[in-house]
This record gives structure tokens, sequence and C-alpha cells, in this order.
């Protein structure tokens, strides 16, 4: 009985742990997001000043450039 108790628990470990890995976010999909706050509805939805646009574009270009130094770290 202990057995199947414990055959049981560990395939729900497993699935729960693939389930969580499946979903996890791409390696470069924090971009995405400052592409999305410069499409055009999202500057008008949010009603985007051309100094906050300015700012995001400031920010995402900041953000590459310390994503390329770490990946060129890690090599």
């Amino acid at each position: 009985m202990n057995l199947k108790l414990l055959i049981s628990a560990a395939s729900i470990s497993i699935a729960a742990f693939a389930s969580t890995a499946l979903e996890a976010k791409p390696h470069n999909a924090g971009m995405n997001i400052y592409r999305m706050l410069l499409s055009e509805r999202a500057v008008e939805r949010l009603d985007l000043t051309t100094t906050q646009q300015e700012k995001i574009k400031t920010i995402a270009e900041s953000e590459k450039a310390a994503m390329e130094a770490r990946s060129a770290c890690s090599r």
C-alpha cells in the first residue's frame, strides 16, 4: 500500500514540475513587453506622451544591452 502511495506522489510531483516547465517564459520574451507598450494601440490607450515613449525606448535598449552582456559573459 505504501509503495502505491509513493508512486502516486512521485507521479503527481513529476506532472506538476513538467507543467510549470512548459509554461516557463522563453529566453527573449521579456523584450516583447516593450514592443507591446510602444504599439499604436497601447500608446493610444495609455495616452503616452512622446517623452514617455522615448523613456520606454531607452529602457528597452538598456535592457537589451544588459541581456547581451550577460549572454556574452556566460559563453
